[in-house]
């Protein structure tokens, strides 16, 4: 069984630009979720959340751990948003391990995420098994520290699939749907892209496309028929779906066209605007919160209904 040290952050004093919250409690459920996750999959697991980081080298190092894993934060100039995944070199397993974690986080968070980056931080050059080093998303810009709170057991997730992806091994929770419905949930985020592109996409990263696009289908949550009638009554053609950011096409133009009406998508559109972006999911939410809606940055059923009334 494989062996499996979670290092998350313990800097305290690193306050989010959103919530009365910081780096090391936020980072610390992050690895708690993941945690559940592994030890779902079999793989035998050690969370070290306090200590310095020669006590958790020295811990993972007598302990035998086959994998180092490190979950952080990060921060830089407040605009700067998306993750990061480190290294220590390109040709060893620490690398490999890196681009399990990278190809299932990175689609899921809602920044630009670089590609994987080597370092020589102590966490990475000291323990004796390879290291992941995930900084996830920029804690320092709002929306990006707020889409983390609401997300801890999403990313904590992705990181356990793809260490368990990097092992071979399968999470015993994954038979209800469990790894199934994260990424169908990043497909909807348009983090895969559509059709052809999607398809190809996936299967090169070894999952299976026609279970991924039948739990997409599960999660579309269609609006009822009648929902749509004051749509077309305005001349608007569409079907409408579960929007997410990341979305495009006519029925993201007709919510942001339904949202300003209500005020809550104060920018002025040009022709071509039908881009789910993060000043539609910052309207969205305010809207949601406003009317009890359910603040989740999701445009379902429930907030279709609210636009069309």
């Amino acid at each position: 069984m494989a062996k499996v040290f979670l290092s998350p952050s313990e800097q305290f004093n690193n306050a989010y630009a959103w919530g009365d919250t910081n780096e090391g409690t936020q980072c610390g459920r992050i690895a708690a979720a993941c945690q559940a996750h592994l030890q779902a999959a079999g793989l035998e697991t050690k969370l070290m959340h306090r200590g310095t980081m020669a006590q958790k080298i020295g811990a993972a190092n007598s302990w035998g751990a086959d994998l180092y894993v490190c979950i952080h934060t990060n921060a830089f100039n407040g605009k700067v948003s998306g993750t990061r995944v480190f290294c220590y070199d390109k040709s060893g397993k620490g690398y490999q391990a890196a681009q399990k974690v990278f190809a299932l986080l990175a689609p899921l968070t809602p920044g630009e995420s670089e590609s994987i980056s080597t370092a020589d931080f102590a966490e990475i050059v000291g323990p004796a098994a390879p290291t992941v080093y995930v900084e996830c998303e920029f804690h320092d810009v709002a929306s990006a520290a707020q889409w983390i709170v609401e997300h801890t057991e999403d990313i904590g997730r992705a990181i356990a699939q793809g260490v368990c992806d990097y092992f071979g091994v399968t999470e015993q929770s994954q038979n209800t749907g469990m790894g199934t419905d994260l990424l169908a949930r990043q497909v909807l985020a348009g983090k895969w892209g559509n059709g052809a592109e999607r398809r190809q996409r996936l299967t090169a990263a070894g999952y299976n496309y026609e279970q991924v696009q039948a739990r997409v289908n599960e999660l579309q949550d269609d609006v009822p028929a009648s929902a749509a009638k004051p749509a077309e009554e305005a001349g608007i053609s569409l079907s409408l779906r579960m929007l997410r950011r990341g979305m495009n096409g006519n029925d993201v133009r007709a919510a942001m066209v339904l949202m300003r009406d209500k005020g809550y998508y104060p920018d002025a559109l040009s022709a071509d605007d039908e881009l789910f972006g993060p000043r539609m999911e910052e309207g969205l939410l305010r809207m949601q919160r406003e009317n009890e809606l359910g603040a989740d940055g999701v445009l379902g059923s429930a907030s279709w209904s609210y636009l069309l009334k």
